[in-house]
C-alpha cells in the first residue's frame, strides 16, 4: 500500500491518495501509515482517502482503517474514504463496517462529510417517546 499527499488546497480537508491493496502485511504492524505521512498530529485533522487504485483490502487493511477511524473520532478528527471500490465496498458490507465509516462516493461528497455538512452520526442515543400529557414514557404492547 503506498499513501500520497495530494496537492493542499484552499480548504480544511487533506488528500490523501491510497495505491495497491489496503494492506499492512509487509509494514510494521504498530505502524500507522497515516501518521507517518502526515505526522503524529494527523489525527486532529480532516482528511479525504481516495481508495479508487485500491485494489484490494485484507484483514491487516480492515483493522487499520477501524483502528484509524477511531483514533481520528478520538481527537476531533475526520477520516473520510472515497471512491471506494466495489470489490472492497463488497466486503465492507459482508463485514457490516460499511455504518461505522464515513464513506462517500467522490471527493465532494467526502469534503462535505469531513467539514460535518453530510450526515452526521447521533452523539447519543435517541430519547425514548414520552406521552407528553403525562410526562411518562410510552409503553407499547408485546
Amino acid at each position: 500500500m503506498k499513501l500520497t499527499l495530494l496537492p493542499i488546497q484552499k480548504d480544511e480537508v487533506l488528500r490523501v491518495r491510497c495505491d495497491g491493496p489496503v494492506s499492512l502485511a509487509v509494514s510494521s504492524a504498530d505502524a500507522d501509515p497515516l501518521q507517518g505521512l502526515l505526522g503524529p498530529d494527523c489525527y486532529g485533522l480532516n482528511v479525504l482517502l481516495n481508495l479508487e487504485q485500491a485494489q484490494s483490502i485484507d484483514t491487516s487493511g480492515l483493522i487499520w482503517l477501524m483502528r484509524a477511524h477511531k483514533r481520528f473520532a478520538g481527537h476531533q478528527g475526520k477520516l473520510v474514504l472515497y471512491s471506494v471500490p466495489p470489490m472492497v465496498t463488497a466486503l465492507l458490507d459482508t463485514l457490516r463496517l460499511t455504518n461505522e465509516l464515513a464513506i462517500a462516493t467522490g471527493e465532494a461528497g467526502a469534503r462535505e462529510l469531513a467539514l460535518d455538512g453530510g450526515r452526521t452520526r447521533p452523539s447519543r442515543a435517541p430519547e425514548k417517546p414520552v406521552d407528553e400529557a403525562l410526562g411518562n414514557p410510552l409503553r407499547f404492547p408485546r
